[in-house]
């Protein structure tokens, strides 16, 4: 009976049928019904609040990471949270729903059976209203037997994350962050500044897998290595740059077991991205390790005409190669 106003999220009740809406700063219009009721009389107005000019969701919506990883299994994630109205997907890839349980927002995918990495923006709705938030979603390729060797005790794989063969470069990644990428890259300073590894600090370790690229798209078998690890390789190696490799066109870093020479790895010369700028390809080959120096630079692995650098530091931003380990315990 009396007054009522539908949605009632942050409107004034003034009494009598008077109400003062918020100032709107979504980017639809909203429109607000005010109804009155007594003895099976009943009336209504509708009122509309035209859309701002700065994008803000009616309520508080809080999604820290506008791009969220997932592994190629069928998963959950709590990426936000949200006061006082509901969410709800507007668009995006079908194998993503959303889902809101009190104030936490969650997102779940279904298992990725393909060998590829797939990706998706999805679109929000709050209270009906698009939302002027989004979440870029990646989930990991299926898990499929990658080959290694065994050299000084440790089990090298053959080939690069995102390689399909042993001259592929694969993709590339920025240091602490899990999302490759092998074409029209951009890594940049203020692109790094965005994601989640910016904030890491500390070399990552099995307590900080979230971080580890080998593990995030290979499993939990496979990690990154240390730049103690890549120096024990090359010290149990004889190595010898390589042009044109196994005709090939790819030039790169060919390293033999001292113990015995018909067990090999060959790091290609990939170079890296600065940017959108892939840099120093056939010149040089960089592979990042677990190994944090500073908040802008980690150690990595540097391949260069028959010279290797055991702990190279390198800007964190820049886009690596990674060469995985076997690590089963």
């Amino acid at each position: 009976m009396g007054w009522s106003v539908n949605p009632s999220y942050g409107v004034i009740n003034n009494g009598n049928g008077n109400y003062t809406f918020p100032e709107n700063k979504t980017a639809n219009d909203i429109e607000y019904t005010v109804t009155y009721e007594n003895d099976g009389i009943s009336a209504f107005m509708v009122y509309t609040v035209k859309a701002g000019d700065e994008c803000q969701d009616i309520c508080n919506v809080y999604i820290p990471y506008p791009t969220v990883f997932f592994d190629s299994s069928a998963s959950t994630e709590n990426v936000g949270t949200i006061t006082g109205c509901t969410i709800s997907k507007l668009s995006g890839p079908r194998w993503v729903t959303v889902s809101q349980n009190n104030n936490t927002i969650y997102l779940t995918v279904d298992e990725n059976t393909d060998t590829l990495e797939r990706s998706g923006t999805v679109e929000l709705t709050v209270n009906g209203s698009t939302s002027c938030n989004s979440i870029d979603v990646r989930q990991a390729a299926k898990t499929v037997q990658h080959d290694y060797v065994e050299i000084a005790g440790i089990k090298w794989a053959t080939m690069n994350i995102g390689a399909r063969s042993i001259t592929d470069y694969g993709q590339y990644f920025s240091w602490a962050n899990v999302e490759g990428c092998s074409d029209s890259c951009s890594f940049t300073e203020y692109n790094y500044s965005k994601t989640r590894g910016y904030g890491f600090t500390g070399d990552i370790t099995d307590e900080a897998i979230g971080y580890d690229a080998a593990t995030a798209n290979w499993g939990d078998d496979w990690r990154m290595p240390t730049k103690e690890e890549f120096a024990r390789l090359v010290s149990a190696t004889n190595y010898t740059w390589k042009e044109n490799y196994q005709d090939s066109g790819v030039n790169g870093m060919l390293m033999q077991s001292i113990e015995n020479p018909s067990i090999e790895l060959f790091f290609p010369a990939g170079g890296d991205y600065d940017g959108s700028t892939h840099q120093y390809a056939g010149e040089n080959g960089y592979y990042w390790t677990r190994n944090y120096y500073n908040t802008a630079s980690a150690y990595s692995l540097n391949v260069h005409n028959n010279e290797i650098n055991a702990e190279n530091l390198a800007n964190r931003y820049l886009g690596f190669m990674i060469r995985p380990i076997k690590d089963e315990n």
